[in-house]
């Protein structure tokens, strides 16, 4: 050998190694050529590659040292072969794709070489199957503070339209799996019909159900677009509806010509395989003037109407391009009535339309939305009588359940004459009749499983529907509970997750071809749908079709039924999580806020106090002539205990209690809500000593305000202070009234005796306050028959309320422990529907709505008093929507979805939404010093006097859940113990805000 070959072959073999320390180094497993069997200018040899975790595809890269000809071997299917013949790449072939752990794969090779003895070798092994494909997830953090992660599986329900996308994929597309497919669809005429999604875990495009997603999608986010904000999944979003937007305009090639498939679905059927690698013939079918459709035609022009709003302030061009399509469309199917599967055959076996009628009505309703042109609401109501009541659901082909749902909101928003005179209750009884039928009970129609799924098609929809009629104000709680009961069953309350890649145990196995391959360049067929591991590709956020009727589900490829994921399955599960979540906790602020009146207790606590730097206290407040005083809450930061506001406070939150009993159970709060509204109701009670006699006042609030301590530490003297016949206070007492009323119909299921008590004193002290009316004002009056009304139905009382509203102010300036007119006039519509009650309601609101005469800060907050600003702010929020506004828009349907938005705007700016939060020990940066003398102090047996109210630092205790008096008009705010105007708590703020907040 000479030396120059002998250099030679030494810096062959040292590039040999670095290029095995470099290649090994990079893939995942590197082994040498062993077994060598040399016959001088031929060899043989073996690869011995341990399998170390499951592995569906692989590729092999061998490297020689020396260059290598007449390489061959049996394992796998040689795809690159370097130009020097020393580099040969791999994939297994069909039959040997799966490989399990444990197992030695080997690989024998043969070749020629032309040097003195056989070439060194290295297999280097790559997993091509499941984990191995290198897709990250976008980084996100939860705002919803709901049970399940509504950000995250809106983030990956977006992702599994990108894994869908068919034609030339965007330059950002986010599946590592998913390369540009199917660049050759075209029409018949060679019109371009690339691009749009693939309809389910096949490969055809069906245009109707498209098309229906497409509408569902974009009715989710002009509802919640909130949601996508929050979520951060806005511009996701756009992109995602955009895509078979694109797609659906495309389709329109004439004016009476429109493309409904691509793909034959026989055909695609028999072929297992990655969308990238079809080789069938792909034919696209239209329907035309000859071969009509009218439903198709108009679910096209609904999601292009749909698609105008969504785009008509961000891309003008394209949602005007969109708007003439839609008109066009709609026209075209006005003209030539059909269904569209008598026409195109090839959709029949697969999309068989039942009617044509509730698309017309879909689609009209829609463009009236768009354009606000009445001719398409006279369309939309001609043509809604032919529906069926009650809806069988809402999926791609019946829209039933839609159609009563925006057309009640359409109308209603529109103020549409005809509508306001002879249909409101028509529509509204249709929605009410089609959830009567899906609900539980003896009146429903649908079958439900042992753990609570509603068993009938696609099963994410009509919670979406329920969730759009309870913003409609029908029914709003129970039919917003039943959506969440839905949805929650599908995220894992079942007792495993339906959505593939989230939460426990997701199916792993979802029939879907694009995901069941391994990555390229390993081949994929049939045997990937029938091999038993997981897909090598998790189908982020795909929908499965769910278990059967006795929750019995079987993660298979093979199981089309409960396996099959589809674009329009998971139209409207998208759609209904926008709409379930919030973007703060509401069950954190409910806990929080009744831990708050447990710290404001006064008198012996209970076994259960909760509060541990609480003790007994002020045990000796006593009346005049020794009657039991003790009990009740404390105001404020102080010890008095004021009769007035702790009577408004406990009638709110029982309207609360009432009003949003489900919040309270589902938050596991609600037996601790019972025990905190019967706290101040014992004590009210007590205050009550003679028919026409009621103490309304325990402690100096002179000698009160001039010592700071804890309550427990208290000696200074405490009067108390009564109303009589001589010294009458109508309002007070008609407070009293009021709250006992309230607190009858809290108790009269839970403890019937308490409750009877609470009514017969409820009765004496309104007698006593017609009786003697002294300084008062009409709207307690009108508030205390009111709710005696509410709790007794006799009509003395609704006389009397009445009567005494005709002085009332309106517009309300707000609701207050002492100004009762905004819930005086939200009761006396819930009880009577007089027209006038709600007309003072909107005159009312256009007050206090932007544009009204109440300023808002810069970051949005009602602005009406200094001094507790936040107090009026959420208690009139409570009126307005979150509570009893809430009542009315949701069961009367007044504006529902504007005044629900302000509410939620008015209560997220006390949670964060102003920069920071003004709930103690909630969200972010919330108060750390409020005005509060016990949480002030260090724990017992310190001392504690004016040098704690001084300490800089932040409260020894922490007060959870006090709402605090809030920052001024210009969102200015100090966090100081000493600012009484902003940091100051108090029983009354909490309790309109507590109650927004359960509803």
């Amino acid at each position: 050998m000479s030396k120059h070959f002998r250099l030679q072959s030494k810096m062959s073999r040292a590039l040999f190694l670095l290029l095995i320390y470099v290649v090994g180094y990079s893939w995942s497993s590197s082994v040498p050529l062993q077994s060598v069997n040399d016959w001088g200018g031929r060899f043989q040899g073996s690869f011995m590659i341990p399998i170390k975790e499951q592995t569906d595809g692989w590729e092999v890269v061998v490297t020689f040292s020396e260059p290598v000809t007449g390489f061959s071997q049996w394992k796998g299917d040689v795809i690159k072969t370097s130009p020097d013949n020393r580099i040969y790449t791999l994939v297994n072939k069909q039959h040997l794709s799966i490989q399990n752990p444990g197992n030695i794969l080997e690989i024998q090779v043969q070749g020629e070489y032309k040097g003195t003895q056989a070439p060194q070798g290295h297999a280097v092994f790559k997993n091509l199957g499941f984990g191995h494909d290198h897709q990250t997830l976008p980084p996100f953090v939860q705002s919803t503070g709901t049970k399940y992660d509504y950000d995250e599986i809106i983030m990956k329900s977006i992702l599994f339209y990108e894994a869908q996308r068919s034609g030339k994929l965007p330059a950002h597309n986010r599946i590592p799996w998913r390369f540009d497919s199917a660049l050759n669809d075209h029409g018949n005429n060679g019109e371009d019909l690339t691009g749009g999604w693939y309809d389910a875990g096949d490969h055809v495009k069906f245009g109707f159900p498209m098309s229906a997603s497409t509408t569902m999608l974009e009715w989710g986010l002009l509802q919640y677009k909130d949601a996508y904000v929050n979520s951060g999944e806005l511009e996701h979003m756009y992109d995602c509806i955009r895509w078979p937007l694109e797609w659906l305009l495309k389709c329109h090639t004439a004016p009476h010509e429109l493309y409904v498939q691509v793909g034959d679905g026989s055909k695609d059927h028999s072929y297992w395989g990655r969308p990238e690698n079809m080789t069938m013939e792909r034919p696209a079918f239209k329907i035309t003037e000859s071969n009509p459709g009218s439903d198709i035609a108009a679910e096209y022009a609904a999601a292009m109407a749909a698609g105008y709003m969504v785009f008509k302030d961000k891309d003008p061009a394209f949602a005007a391009k969109l708007l003439t399509h839609s008109k066009q469309l709609y026209e075209f199917a006005l003209m030539f009535k059909a269904k569209y599967s008598d026409s195109v055959n090839a959709a029949s076996a697969y999309y068989r339309s039942n009617a044509y009628e509730d698309e017309m009505t879909w689609g009209a309703a829609w463009l009236y939305w768009a354009t606000n042109d009445t001719k398409y609401l006279t369309e939309a109501e001609k043509w809604y009588p032919l529906g069926e009541v009650p809806a069988w659901g809402q999926s791609w082909d019946d829209k039933n359940a839609g159609n009563m749902v925006p057309i009640n909101f359409w109308l209603s928003d529109h103020g549409v004459l005809l509508y306001k005179l002879t249909r409101k209750d028509k529509y509204k009884q249709d929605i009410e009749a089609t959830f009567t039928s899906w609900f539980p009970g003896a009146s429903g129609t649908i079958p439900y499983s042992p753990k609570g799924l509603a068993f009938r098609s696609q099963w994410a929809n009509m919670a979406f529907m329920a969730l759009l009629a309870a913003d409609e104000g029908i029914h709003t709680t129970e039919y917003r509970t039943w959506a969440k009961s839905q949805l929650h069953y599908a995220l894992g309350d079942s007792g495993r997750s339906y959505v593939v890649g989230f939460g426990t145990n997701p199916p792993q196995r979802p029939h879907h071809r694009a995901s069941s391959c391994p990555m390229v360049p390993a081949p994929c067929a049939s045997f990937e749908m029938q091999q038993k591991g997981p897909n090598p590709h998790v189908l982020y956020g795909a929908l499965v079709g769910g278990p059967g009727k006795n929750d019995d589900y079987t993660d298979s490829r093979s199981n089309y039924i409960n396996n099959e994921v589809a674009c329009d399955y998971n139209a409207g599960f998208q759609s209904a999580i926008t709409g379930a979540g919030t973007k703060y906790d509401y069950d954190d602020v409910l806990m929080k806020s009744i831990l708050f009146y447990e710290a404001q207790r006064s008198g012996k606590l209970p076994a259960n106090n909760r509060i541990t730097w609480r003790a007994d206290s002020a045990l000796k407040d006593r009346g005049d002539n020794g009657e039991d005083l003790t009990g009740g809450w404390y105001d404020a930061g102080d010890h008095v205990k004021f009769g007035f506001p702790m009577a408004a406070t406990t009638t709110l939150l029982t309207w609360g209690l009432l009003q949003y009993k489900d919040a309270y159970l589902h938050s596991g709060q609600l037996e601790f809500m019972y025990e905190c509204i019967r706290w101040p109701l014992e004590w009210l009670l007590k205050c009550h000593t003679a028919p026409e006699e009621l103490y309304v006042q325990v402690g100096d609030g002179g000698q009160d305000h001039g010592f700071w301590g804890r309550p427990e530490d208290m000696t200074m003297a405490r009067p108390a202070f009564k109303i009589t016949s001589s010294k009458p206070g109508s309002d007070v007492a008609a407070e009293y009234a009021a709250a006992m009323a309230a607190g009858y119909l809290a108790f009269k299921d839970k403890d019937q005796a308490f409750a009877t008590k609470l009514l017969t004193h409820a009765k004496q002290i309104y007698a006593f306050a017609l009786k003697y009316k002294g300084l008062y004002s009409t709207n307690d009056l009108t508030w205390g028959a009111a709710w005696l009304y509410r709790a007794t139905r006799e009509s003395q009382y609704l006389t009397k309320a009445e009567k005494w509203y005709l002085q009332g102010e309106v517009p309300a300036w707000g609701q207050s422990w002492d100004d009762k007119n905004a819930g005086n006039m939200i009761m006396l519509y819930n009880l009577t529907g007089n027209q006038k009650y709600r007309q003072d309601i909107e005159t009312t609101f256009n007050d206090w709505m932007p544009g009204g005469s109440i300023p808002y800060s810069p970051k949005g907050m009602a602005f009406r008093l200094q001094w507790g600003a936040l107090r009026y702010a959420c208690n009139v929020l409570f009126v307005a929507n979150m509570a009893f506004m809430a009542l009315l828009a949701a069961d009367e349907g007044i504006h529902s979805t504007e005044y629900r938005k302000w509410a939620k705007s008015q209560i997220h700016y006390a949670l964060g939404d102003g920069g920071r939060s003004y709930v103690v020990g909630f969200g972010n940066n919330p108060p750390q010093r409020p005005h509060h003398r016990s949480s002030s102090c260090p724990m017992m047996p310190s001392p504690c006097g004016w040098s704690s109210m001084s300490n800089p630092g932040p409260n020894p205790h922490i007060l959870y859940g006090a709402l605090v008096g809030g920052p001024d008009g210009s969102d200015t705010y100090k966090d100081a113990r000493d600012n009484y105007i902003s940091n100051e708590v108090a029983c009354d703020y909490n309790s309109g805000f507590q109650s927004a907040v359960a509803g």
